[in-house]
């Protein structure tokens, strides 16, 4: 049985419901185990400075020189409602997990994966609000 991030209800959810969505999205949508994001440096060329980090899910075809991190582990340790508005169907679930990432970096064409794997501990905010007949996170914050 598939779990999904999105219940379709016309009466009030559940906090139950509403942890379930929460949980749901961290796990499938937020910190999937398995993905990759690449950031790199965007370099002013004309200033020759570094003007912001970029971070995506897929390598620009630019860049030659990045590093990566990637989802190894997604253990959710706590998940409970935090704020509930029934009359505007509009809730604050909160997540903890702790999270396992592996890294590297690629220079010119060389992969090289990190021997370090760090573990951090995570509490995400997931906002949830009810569509026409369904609810679902809107955004997640740490």
């Amino acid at each position: 049985m598939q779990a999904v991030s999105t219940i379709p209800t016309k009466e009030r959810p559940t906090n139950e419901q509403l942890c379930a969505i929460a949980r749901t999205y961290i796990r499938e949508e937020h910190a999937r185990v398995g993905d990759r994001i690449y950031y790199w440096d965007n370099w002013n060329i004309s200033v020759g400075t570094n003007t912001n980090l970029v971070s995506e899910d897929q390598v620009n075809s630019n860049n030659d020189t990045y590093s990566w991190a990637t989802t190894l582990a997604c253990d959710i340790t706590n998940v409970e409602v935090l704020e509930r508005n029934d009359l505007d169907k509009e809730y604050i679930v909160t997540v903890s997990a702790d999270i396992t990432i592996g890294s590297g970096s690629n220079c010119n064409g060389t992969e090289t994966e990190s021997q370090d794997i760090e573990h951090e501990k995570h509490v995400f905010y997931c906002y949830i609000k009810s569509g026409q007949e369904d609810y679902f996170v809107t955004t997640v914050e740490e």
